[in-house]
């Protein structure tokens, strides 16, 4: 049996300062590459696929990484050695450099001071004196005049213009008309036809936005191939991860279905074929938006 790996990111095959979408994806290419449902009974790709999973689980959770994290730093921390700060104090006293002699600062100054007096009487102006409080202030009998207040032209152009530039809503339709029920790939070896040893997934309802880009012609397609499309998902789902639907749950979910189902209808959400102008305003630089742009789960999965 191969060497166990020194430590989780060697197992997962990443960098210790990689992101949660690196490690997402690591993770799913490492579980393709060894689950244990394409090597038969080789005990060792199962005993990988464990590990794997148990790594992913730490690594994806922010608290159990940081624990982690300090564990690693712990055991690689280096035994202080004989430096500076424990050399003689004869020593460090000979290396500190000499004060150095502020005069020149001094004379700066002065010089100022002596410019700023020239200039001043050179310029012949008289102190200027405040006046009166009591001048000041206008008699009791004469109301004040107050300068009428009018609308920016800034914020009413401002005001127009983000109505103008406000995008159209996406189209939403309901994708399931009945629960949709997958079997989990497991990370373990299992005795044979023992279904009720793996993880069952439950999705009782799916819906999904569209893009206002050609919204209608995609959401009669879309409809049209269904059983097509909900099929593929299934076979897409049955890979997702246990641990990180134990740990983000719909939100893990909702991203997993949305980037299946861009991958199987082919869209990634935005129209490739539409250019923006050098002239565009910043509210109509981004291209119209196209295909399946958001999943949304209206009731909460299962999963036992």
């Amino acid at each position: 049996m191969a060497e166990q790996p020194a430590n989780y990111y060697d197992i997962l095959e990443v960098s210790p300062r990689a992101s949660a979408e690196v490690l997402r994806a690591a993770y799913k290419s490492l579980m393709q590459r060894h689950h244990p449902d394409k090597h038969g009974t080789d005990s060792r790709m199962a005993q990988r696929a464990s590990l794997i999973a148990q790594a992913y689980g730490v690594l994806s959770d922010s608290r159990q990484r940081a624990a982690y994290d300090a564990q690693l730093a712990r055991q690689q921390t280096p035994r202080p050695t004989l430096s500076a700060a424990h050399a003689p104090s004869n020593t460090r006293r000979a290396a500190a450099p000499a004060p150095r002699s502020n005069w020149y600062l001094w004379l700066l100054a002065t010089v100022i001071a002596l410019c700023g007096a020239a200039m001043w009487a050179l310029s012949g102006k008289k102190p200027v004196t405040r006046p009166d409080a009591s001048a000041a202030q206008p008699p009791a009998s004469q109301p004040v005049a107050q300068k009428p207040e009018t609308a920016s032209p800034t914020t009413t152009d401002s005001s127009s213009k983000a109505s103008d530039s406000k995008a159209p809503s996406p189209l939403q339709i309901a994708l399931l008309g009945s629960d949709l029920r997958i079997v989990l790939a497991s990370t373990e070896p299992l005795p044979e036809n023992l279904e009720a040893s793996r993880h069952i997934l439950t999705i009782p309802a799916l819906t999904v936005d569209i893009g206002p880009a050609d919204a209608d012609k995609f959401a009669s397609s879309l409809t049209q191939h269904k059983e097509t499309v909900l099929a593929k998902l299934a076979d897409k789902l049955v890979y997702a991860s246990y641990p990180e639907l134990k740990i983000d749950g719909d939100k893990y979910l909702a991203r997993f279905i949305q980037d299946a189902l861009r991958e199987i209808t082919g869209t990634q959400g935005l129209d490739d074929k539409t250019s923006t102008s050098a002239n565009s305003t910043p509210a109509n630089t981004e291209a119209p938006r196209y295909g399946i742009v958001a999943v949304t789960l209206p009731a909460s999965f299962g999963l036992r």
